[in-house]
């Protein structure tokens, strides 16, 4: 009985010797595959009308702006995008600066920032001495924040410096 083990594990082995080339082959080409089909899966082809529909140009998007409706910024439209825009006297932090002779307004009286994913405008009080209010409600708690919609106006210590938050068409 042990030599026909013997002979059996004896022709095993030469049939493994002469085939070896064939199974490390295989594993490899079978290696590849999977890895290709790995990556196409995390990486999908995308097609052109695809990436036309999910991101049309920037050129054609609306834009977000802050208009002034009153006051020292009557008429101005600026350009909003992720980064905050601080609003006040203190012309070494703000974005937008009132005259320092309009005690009205604080150094640092709030911020608005637009959100692109939600498409909506934050509105921050910071701690202002005369307030920020939502047009047509009420004031702001010191230092508290507000989502505003487009269309949607605010103004700093009184109605005589209001500003809108909207979309603009491109330019």
């Amino acid at each position: 009985m042990p030599s026909s083990a013997i002979e059996q594990l004896s022709q095993l082995s030469n049939a493994l010797i002469a085939y070896w080339p064939t199974a490390v082959i295989l594993g490899i080409v079978i290696f590849i595959v999977m890895i290709w089909l790995m990556v196409r899966r995390r990486f999908p082809a995308a097609k052109p009308s695809d990436s036309m529909q999910r991101h049309p140009s920037s050129a054609s998007m609306p834009v977000p702006v802050l208009r002034g409706i009153s006051g020292e910024f009557c008429g101005s439209l600026i350009e909003l995008d992720e980064e905050p825009v601080l609003i006040g006297r203190d012309p070494k932090l703000c974005q937008l600066v009132f005259p320092a002779s309009m005690q009205s307004i604080s150094k640092r009286h709030c911020i608005i920032r637009y959100h692109a994913r939600s498409q909506c405008f934050l509105l921050v009080d910071c701690n202002s001495a005369n307030g920020t209010f939502i047009a047509d409600a009420e004031r702001l708690p010191n230092g508290g924040s507000q989502l505003l919609v487009a269309g949607q106006r605010f103004y700093l210590s009184g109605p005589d410096n209001m500003f809108e938050v909207n979309f603009e068409a491109p330019r």
